[in-house]
């Protein structure tokens, strides 16, 4: 039996995920998690996450962005 997913409070998501409005429904943030080296993390409502390592900010982040805009291609479609 397939369980129900509950979804996560708006504010709760911002609260941890600062960065939106890239992706419609997403929630995204980037940190540096050792010298130069930086993750990008984002997760929607319904708990799916992406996430992306890159020696730069904005390329972590844009990856990132770019995996969740996959998700909603894919989810779209099917």
């Amino acid at each position: 039996m397939k369980k129900t997913k509950t979804a996560v409070s708006v504010d709760d998501l911002v609260r941890e995920y600062p960065i939106f409005g890239t992706v419609t429904g997403w929630y995204f943030r980037c940190r540096e998690v050792g010298p130069g080296q930086y993750l990008a993390q984002g997760q929607d409502q319904w708990g799916r996450s992406v996430s992306a390592y890159s020696t730069d900010h904005d390329t972590a982040l844009a990856e990132c962005t770019q995996f969740a805009r996959e998700i909603q291609c894919r989810e779209r479609s099917s």
